[in-house]
This record gives C-alpha cells, sequence and structure tokens, in this order.
C-alpha cells in the first residue's frame, strides 16, 4: 500500500489471480471481522489444510462456514 496504492494492490492481485478486481474497500482487519460476523460469516471452500500458529487458525480442506474470526485468521 506504501508503494503503489490501491491501484498497485489491485494490479498485483489481478496478475496473481487473473480476478478482474472493479470494486475494492479499504478496511480495518477488526472491521473486516465485524462486517463478516454481521453478515452471519461466509461460506468459502478451503482448497487444501491451513495451519497458522501466530493466528491461532487451523482449518481442514473442503467447505466451510467461517465466523468472523475464522475470517479474519
Amino acid at each position: 500500500m506504501s508503494f503503489g496504492g490501491t491501484s498497485g494492490i489491485v494490479a498485483q492481485v489481478e496478475s496473481l489471480t487473473g480476478i478482474q478486481i472493479d470494486y475494492y474497500a479499504i478496511t480495518s482487519f477488526w472491521n473486516f471481522r465485524n462486517l463478516i460476523h454481521d453478515l452471519g460469516g461466509v461460506d468459502v471452500d478451503i482448497p487444501y489444510p491451513m495451519d497458522d500458529d501466530y493466528s491461532k487458525t487451523h482449518f481442514k480442506a473442503g467447505k466451510k462456514h467461517l465466523s468472523g474470526n475464522q475470517a479474519l485468521g
């Protein structure tokens, strides 16, 4: 963000994913967590097991319904 701003981030994500980004929102981590919580969670398909001791996030592969805290992790 400090080097390319939002346009640099959009370009990088588009380059890495091949997905065109038409809109985006900037928020803090805690507001992201609260947004997901307010929506009642979010459904995701986790492609492989994920383990992150720092955030204490551990997921098995497969379809999951994540809470705000889990999505933030």
